[in-house]
C-alpha cells in the first residue's frame, strides 16, 4: 500500500536525521495537501497529473472522509487516519491532507474497500474527533462525497465526538426514506435524464464553477439550506447565485418545493451503486417520466403510509391544509391568505397536521419534500 500524510516537518523527521530529509518530507506533505485539495474541488485532471509525477496514481474509486477535531489535535487525527488506512486497505491507498480552509479539519481519500476506517480513527482519537464519510464513489464524484460529508458535520450530534459515516448503500438525499423504493433501472433512467443538462454544462468563463462544483454546491444547499454557505466557504449571495444557475441549467425553479424534491430524488438515485461490470444489462429503453417512476406499486404503499389517511377525505381540514401548504411551497403568509387564516391560525393547523403525520410539516425541509413526493404518488 502507498500513502501520503501531512504531519508536517516536526512530525515527519526523526531526531538526528539530516535537515534535508525533514525538508523533503515537508515538501511531500505539501504536495499531498495539494492533491487532496485538487480532487475535492473538482480539479481531477490536475490532481491526477501531480499524483502520477509523485509515482502514486489516483484510483478510480474512493471514499471521502472529513475529520473534525480541535486544532491542536489535527496532526494526531492525520496520523490516526494514515494508520487506519494502512491497516484496512490491503493493496489500496490513502491520501490524507489538512484542510486549507479550516484549521479543525483533516481530509482523507481512502480506497473503496477500507471498511471500518471511520470507526478506527474515532477509536484512536479516544472519541475526540467527529467524522463524516461517503460511500464508495467514482473518483470523478469525490466532490459530491465531500459535500455530503461536510453537510453531515453540520447536523447536531447527540454527543461530542459522535461518529457520522454514510451507509454503504445510501446516498445523500435530504428527502426521507421513500426514494429507496424507487431505486433500480427505472429510477436510474429517470435520474440520468433529469440530470443530463447539469452533467453536460460547461462554464463560459474558466473561473466559473463547472458541473461538478455546481452539483456539490446544490447537494450541500439541499442538506443544509443557507448554512451551506459556511460549509462551502462561500458568501450567501454566491451560494444563491450558484443555486439559481443550477435551476436555469435544469430548467426548474428551485424556489419551488416540487423542484427541490425532484432534484433531491435525482441526486439520490444517481448516487446509488451501478450494477457490477459483466452483469446483464438492465437499462430502460427510451425516456422515463416522473409519472412512470412514481407509478410503481411499492411507491403507492409508501405514500399511503406517509400520509396516514390525511388525503382519504379530500374536503377535510387536514387535507385542504396540507395541499395548500405544499401548493404554496411551504410559505406561511401565502398559504394563510389562500386558506383565509391568520398566520397564528395556520401554524396551529400545521401543528395538528404534524402530530397526525408524525412529521415536522412546518420546520423540516426534508419532511416537506417527502410529503410533496407522497402526495404526487398518491395523486398518480
Amino acid at each position: 500500500m502507498t500513502y501520503l500524510h501531512t504531519d508536517g516537518p516536526a512530525q515527519v523527521g526523526r531526531r538526528g536525521q539530516p535537515v534535508l530529509d525533514s525538508q523533503l518530507a515537508a515538501a511531500e506533505a505539501a504536495l499531498s495537501d495539494g492533491v487532496v485539495d485538487l480532487v475535492l474541488t473538482g480539479h481531477l485532471s490536475a490532481a491526477s497529473r501531480v499524483a502520477r509525477l509523485m509515482g502514486r496514481p489516483l484510483p478510480r474509486h474512493a471514499r471521502v472522509f472529513v475529520l473534525d477535531t480541535r486544532p491542536h489535535d489535527r496532526d494526531r487525527a492525520v496520523a490516526a487516519a494514515v494508520t487506519a488506512a494502512t491497516r484496512l486497505s490491503t493493496g489500496g491507498f490513502a491520501w490524507v491532507g489538512r484542510s486549507p480552509d479550516n484549521v479543525r479539519q483533516a481530509l482523507a481519500l481512502t480506497s473503496a474497500e477500507a471498511d471500518g476506517f471511520a470507526s478506527a480513527v474515532w477509536t484512536a482519537m479516544d472519541g475526540r474527533c467527529r467524522i463524516a464519510g461517503s460511500a464508495p464513489l467514482p473518483l470523478r464524484d469525490a466532490v459530491r462525497g465531500y459535500a455530503y460529508a461536510l453537510g453531515e458535520l453540520q447536523v447536531p450530534a447527540d454527543q461530542p465526538g459522535a461518529l457520522r459515516s454514510q451507509p454503504e448503500t445510501a446516498g445523500p438525499t435530504a428527502l426521507g426514506t421513500g426514494p429507496m423504493l424507487l431505486a433500480g433501472p427505472l429510477g436510474r433512467a429517470w435520474a440520468n435524464g433529469f440530470l443530463a443538462p447539469l452533467r453536460a454544462y460547461y462554464p463560459t468563463r474558466a473561473q466559473d464553477p463547472g458541473a461538478a462544483e455546481l452539483t456539490a454546491t446544490v447537494r450541500a444547499w439541499l442538506a443544509c439550506g443557507r448554512d451551506a454557505a459556511g460549509t462551502l466557504y462561500l458568501h450567501r449571495s454566491s451560494l444563491s447565485a450558484r443555486v439559481r444557475k443550477v435551476g436555469r441549467v435544469l430548467g426548474v425553479d428551485l424556489d419551488r418545493t416540487g423542484a427541490q424534491t425532484m432534484l433531491c430524488l435525482a441526486l439520490y438515485l444517481d448516487s446509488l451503486p451501478r450494477p457490477p461490470v459483466g452483469t446483464a444489462p438492465t437499462d430502460v429503453p427510451g425516456p422515463v417520466s416522473l409519472s412512470d417512476l412514481l407509478a410503481q406499486p411499492l411507491a403507492r404503499s409508501w405514500a399511503e403510509a406517509v400520509l396516514n389517511g390525511v388525503l382519504d377525505s379530500p374536503g377535510s381540514t387536514n387535507a385542504v391544509t396540507l395541499r395548500a401548504w405544499l401548493d404554496h411551497d411551504c410559505r406561511t403568509r401565502p398559504t394563510a391568505e389562500a386558506l383565509g387564516l391568520s398566520v397564528p391560525g395556520l401554524r396551529k393547523r400545521l401543528a395538528r397536521l404534524s402530530k397526525r403525520l408524525g412529521a415536522d410539516v412546518f420546520g423540516s425541509p426534508a419532511d416537506q419534500r417527502e410529503l410533496w413526493l407522497a402526495v404526487k404518488v398518491f395523486d398518480g
